[in-house]
């Protein structure tokens, strides 16, 4: 079962929600049900070289009557802001959170994450653009620490919609944060648009 709303609320602000549910009961008498939330408001005032976009989501599974009990809890929390500097350079800040607890065979597991990174992106000809990237991770699980950059080279499509390869020379892997963007080390590559083109309702079907 999936459910979603897109909504306008001026044209500064708009916002989407959604909701999946699924279940399975197999014959084994093994049962799954998994359920994602999520809320993402977006926000550009007209004529303004800034954009805000925040997602937040909550995960649930629950497994039961296979090898072992599981549940899973997950709130996660994606916040980006972007600034156009000029015609030609965007900065782009971003700001995760993530709370997880895990429960197997009546054992508790609780894991509190932050995710901090920034990118700044520069057109170096018609149809060209390249950019740097770095970002911090910090878990409380081993109290842990992780690093992560790189570099990337865009290339038009068409109007607005860009092809980036990139490669991160320093990376990391996360079950959450990894979903949201590209954080592992190695080659990369994605489809985006255009900060500085995006209307509000454009902004949140990407950030989904």
């Amino acid at each position: 079962f999936i459910a979603g709303l897109l909504h306008d609320e001026n044209k500064d602000l708009a916002w989407s929600a959604r909701f999946d549910l699924f279940y399975s009961n197999a014959r084994s008498g093994a049962e799954e049900l998994r359920t994602d939330t999520s809320l993402s408001p977006a926000y550009r005032p007209l004529r303004s070289h800034w954009i805000v976009l925040d997602r937040l989501d909550f995960e649930y599974r629950d497994n039961t009557g296979g090898d072992f009990d599981f549940e899973s809890r997950k709130l996660l929390h994606h916040l980006k802001v972007n600034h156009l500097f000029g015609r030609g350079t965007q900065i782009a800040w971003q700001l995760s959170n993530k709370l997880v607890i895990d429960t197997i065979s009546n054992r508790q597991f609780t894991t509190f994450g932050t995710l901090a990174g920034v990118e700044m992106r520069r057109d170096i000809q018609k149809g060209w653009d390249m950019s740097m990237h770095g970002r911090v991770r910090h878990q409380t699980s081993g109290d842990e620490m992780a690093y992560g950059y790189g570099l990337s080279v865009g290339r038009i499509l068409v109007d607005n919609v860009w092809l980036s390869l990139g490669y991160n020379l320093v990376g990391f892997t996360d079950p959450e944060f990894s979903a949201a963007d590209y954080t592992a080390q190695g080659p990369f590559f994605r489809i985006r648009a255009k900060f500085d083109q995006l209307s509000v309702k454009d902004a949140l079907e990407l950030f989904r």
